[in-house]
């Protein structure tokens, strides 16, 4: 018993809790009644056991999809902490771990500059890209979260790494891509960056490959392709 308030113990086996914990939990609140710390403790530790495993769980999920997607570690990372956030606030409360874990990916990895397609990140967790966008929108309200807009220029990363694409390929998509003016207005940004890689990669990739990682049809490559050797005309 510390300062008259019993000490946390284990609610299985009855083992007194080392270390230091939360003197602002329920179980250092003022109380005329010991049963009722007991009970106070009992149920903070439920709940704060409950978030801590369903986090811990998430950050298995995260790195699962991370090595799938070749995500670099401040992505992982940072999807853990917005996963976390998100569990701490109730919001991932009746949602499926998968779909979140999806989500916070999605979010970190535009955070960062290096934005994966809606669509492959839902192909690759195996989640339908329907319920991936719905869900993405949601929680972006809830966490309020801002829109971080993503340029062509910032899927070739990406693209490159997905492909094994030559770097000077990719810098000369890039100079492609900053010179072109291109209106993004109702158009992938995904599908533009890989149009230019496709060009500028001498046809080494084929389109059907990078319509896969960039998450858009071959349709919406080939019409990209058209429209730039039409702009360079």
């Amino acid at each position: 018993m510390m300062d008259g308030v019993p000490h946390p113990t284990c609610d299985s086996c009855g083992t007194l809790v080392d270390g230091d914990y939360d003197r602002s939990s329920p179980a250092h609140a003022t109380s005329t009644s010991g049963e009722s710390v007991v009970e106070d403790w009992s149920s903070y530790s439920r709940v704060g056991n409950s978030t801590e495993k369903q986090v811990a769980v998430a950050i298995e999920e995260i790195e699962a999809l991370a090595e799938l997607l070749n995500l670099g570690s401040k992505i992982r990372e940072r999807a853990a902490e917005i996963y976390a956030d998100a569990a701490v606030s109730g919001h991932t409360d009746g949602r499926s771990t998968e779909a979140v874990t999806a989500v916070v990916i999605c979010l970190a990895a535009r955070e960062s500059s290096s934005p994966r397609p809606v669509d492959y990140i839902a192909r690759e967790a195996d989640i339908p890209v329907t319920k991936l966008r719905r869900l993405l929108r949601i929680l972006q309200n809830e966490l309020e979260y801002s829109t971080t807009v993503s340029e062509p220029v910032d899927f070739l990363d990406h693209l490159c790494k997905s492909t094994n694409t030559a770097t000077a390929a990719r810098r000369q998509a890039q100079e492609r891509l900053n010179s072109s003016g291109y209106a993004l207005c109702g158009k992938h940004p995904g599908g533009i960056a890989a149009a230019a890689l496709y060009l500028e990669s001498n046809t080494e990739i084929t389109q059907k490959e990078l319509a896969r990682v960039a998450g858009v049809t071959e349709e919406t490559i080939r019409v990209r392709v058209k429209e730039f050797r039409e702009g360079n005309e």
